[in-house]
């Protein structure tokens, strides 16, 4: 069955795609004299899409060649259409030739260009990869499973790629499709490979290879794969390699197609490349990607069970780098430079930092991911699509699906959030145990000053039963929060406070919040389960009000040496360990702690190099005195407790597109508590 339509499921008007071609015997058909080669572009086999299976029609008739004609049809690097420098040649001609889109290219005077020529001619780049534009479709089949397969019957040559081989899922997906080319112990020894090697994800690879599979759109900042070598088409021969390489097996076409999947199961599409310019044989690689992809898999079943497995495709790799980009416009200091991560970052970031503005970043994003221009809506309109604010009418008129930008924007926001919230001082965790709670009820807590004492057990006589005491701490989790917007307006005046000062100062509200929350418990001196507070005489953690000095440091270390456990018994071990003053105290404190060269046995600082000094400045009252604190190890015995919600630690972000404001919602929240449990660890003094 044969019938025109508007377009197939999924494809949006004026959509740009993209497919890939080997090159065609490159080493005869490359001038030295012109800096041209002779390519095969596009073959026309079936390519799956989103929904649908597409085909290219080759005949003369069908293809728009007026941009070669025209001399605008360049060839670019990864398909980076954004950057002078992207441009590696120009297609001098093109036409059809026995069912394929095949010409001529020349390379450019330029760096890049002259660099992409000598990796062609020595086989270390042999991939082309084709940008089009779609203006008719034909449906030309239709399975009983609803599957439709449609064939492009006015199309037009945007331009053309130079791409690396690296393992695109989409790519592997189809090269398996078609694996009966390859000669069958080849293809055997291949597939036996890759199931030693990860037997769950091997078995998933292929159940996948018979289901309809996403198309990546090509970006700017990642290379696309090549499909497998048609097999009228003979592959290119590799350069040559290392003798140690030259000894063993050289990599061929089907070893690139068995690459490609195990380097897919072992997450090393990147590492592949580098190991065979090492001059690595064909088996080494394949037992790398081998036993990386066991690991892998151990790992994977480990967490989430042998039935789990995740993919990366290049649509991953953008939205990375369109984040890295929106974060540096924030901050151009996010991303350290002497860390590999931060050069990573800032490397995917590249190609995008050069846009004018948010919105203008957005329409490069839709151009990348979709293939659809917005040069046509207003900044309204674009920041409404943008903010993925609910407009069907609008997204039809853009020509676009719904966009994943608002997800890009509340990640920056989260991440500037999260970022604030670690930077903030928090000198008290290293003082009191954290303890998470699965709910919101009132948790007990029993000191471990409480425990039973081991009693003598006479020969012959029973053990008897120990009996903690009745006295327990209880508190409960409190839930604090406040949501951020980023508005239409934000995005139009290209306001990045909405993406850095906001989440930032929201953040630091977060972090600041448990600071006083923790600190307050040491202020408010509450009383504790027997009715006495905290800091109090009958607890014997009161010392004689004063300054920090060798007496009164000397009262508090025997106050807490001295103290008795729930059955009148001392404790061993119990010795200050922190010494907390506030900012007034802070010279006077760091003398008292500092070793001196003493001449006499009066001039000996006994507490030189004991304590870990810690000033905060929130133990200050409003007027009065200013108190002092010395803490033990809560390892040794309890101070105090500071818990989350089980699985939410720390300030936890959500967002959702706003019904209240016209924009974005980011909403941090923190379920957070502390408490005291045992007054023994802990000796106050009233200051003066």
């Amino acid at each position: 069955m044969t019938r025109s339509l508007n377009a197939p499921p999924g494809f949006q008007p004026g959509g740009n795609l993209a497919r890939e071609m080997r090159f065609e015997t490159l080493a005869s058909s490359y001038d030295e004299s012109s800096r041209t080669v002779e390519a095969v572009f596009a073959a026309g086999s079936p390519v799956r899409r989103w929904g649908y299976v597409e085909t290219l029609n080759m005949d003369p008739a069908a293809v728009d060649l007026s941009r070669v004609q025209a001399g605008q049809c360049k060839v670019l690097d990864s398909h980076n259409a954004f950057a002078i420098d992207a441009i590696l040649g120009v297609v001098e001609e093109a036409r059809i030739e026995n069912g394929q889109l095949v010409g001529r290219v020349r390379f450019a005077e330029t760096e890049a260009g002259r660099k992409a020529e000598g990796m062609v001619v020595r086989g270390e780049l042999s991939g082309f990869s084709i940008g089009y534009s779609i203006k008719r479709w034909v449906l030309i089949s239709e399975e009983e499973t609803g599957e439709q397969t449609w064939r492009a019957d006015d199309w037009s040559l945007l331009e053309v790629t130079l791409c690396a081989v690296p393992a695109d899922p989409a790519a592997t997906v189809r090269a398996a499709a078609t694996s009966g080319t390859l000669p069958d112990r080849q293809q055997q020894e291949i597939d036996d490979m890759t199931r030693s090697a990860q037997p769950a994800a091997a078995a998933a690879a292929v159940e996948n290879s018979n289901a309809p599979t996403p198309a990546a759109t090509p970006t700017p900042t990642e290379t696309r794969a090549a499909p497998e070598t048609p097999a009228s088409t003979p592959a290119t021969a590799p350069a040559e390699r290392s003798e140690a390489a030259r000894a063993t097996p050289a990599i061929n076409a089907a070893d690139i197609r068995g690459l490609q999947r195990l380097a897919d199961l072992a997450g090393a599409r990147r590492d592949v490349d580098g190991w065979i310019d090492e001059g690595l044989s064909r088996d080494s690689i394949f037992d790398r990607l081998g036993e990386r992809a066991a690991r892998r898999q151990e790992a994977t079943a480990a967490i989430t069970g042998p039935s789990a497995h995740v993919t990366r495709d290049e649509g991953d790799i953008v939205r990375r780098a369109v984040e890295s980009a929106l974060i540096l416009r924030a901050d151009p200091e996010a991303f350290p430079v002497n860390t590999a991560e931060g050069r990573e970052s800032r490397e995917l970031a590249r190609n995008w930092r050069g846009c004018d503005s948010v919105l203008g970043m957005f329409s490069d994003y839709v151009s990348a991911t979709q293939g659809v221009s917005l040069r046509h809506l207003s900044k309204m309109e674009r920041a409404t699509l943008a903010l993925g604010l609910p407009d069907t009418g609008l997204m039809s008129r853009a020509g676009m699906s719904t966009s994943d930008f608002s997800n890009l924007m509340a990640n920056v926001a989260t991440k500037r959030l999260r970022d604030a919230y670690s930077a903030i001082p928090q000198a008290w965790r290293q003082l009191g145990r954290q303890s998470n709670s699965p709910d919101f009820k009132s948790k007990s807590v029993v000191a471990l000053s409480s425990q039973p004492s081991f009693e003598k057990v006479v020969e012959g006589a029973e053990f008897k039963y120990g009996k903690f005491s009745d006295a327990g701490e209880t508190y409960a989790l409190a839930t604090y929060g406040k949501i951020v917007p980023i508005t239409r307006q934000a995005l139009i005046n290209d306001d990045l406070g909405a993406f850095n000062r906001l989440p930032s100062m929201m953040g630091r509200s977060a972090a600041e919040l448990e600071n006083q929350v923790v600190w307050g418990t040491f202020s408010a001196n509450a009383n504790m389960s027997d009715g006495v507070a905290l800091f109090h005489a009958n607890h014997a953690n009161l010392g004689t009000a004063g300054d920090v000095t060798e007496t009164t440091l000397a009262e508090a270390e025997q106050l807490m040496m001295e103290q008795l456990d729930a059955a009148g018994q001392p404790f061993n071990g119990l010795l200050p360990v922190y010494l907390i003053v506030t900012p007034k105290r802070k010279v006077a404190a760091q003398k008292l702690l500092t070793a001196v060269q003493a001449t006499a046995t009066s001039g000996v600082n006994t507490f030189a190099n004991r304590l870990t000094l810690i000033v905060e400045a929130r133990l200050k009252p409003a007027a009065g005195a200013q108190p002092w604190f010395v803490l033990g190890d809560y390892n040794v015995l309890d101070t105090f407790e500071y818990a989350y919600l089980d699985g939410q630690e720390g300030v936890y972000v959500e967002q959702r597109v706003g019904f209240e404001i016209d924009g974005l919602e980011i909403k941090g929240r923190l379920d957070f508590a502390a408490k005291w449990i045992d007054w023994r660890n802990a000796v106050k003094n009233a200051g003066n």
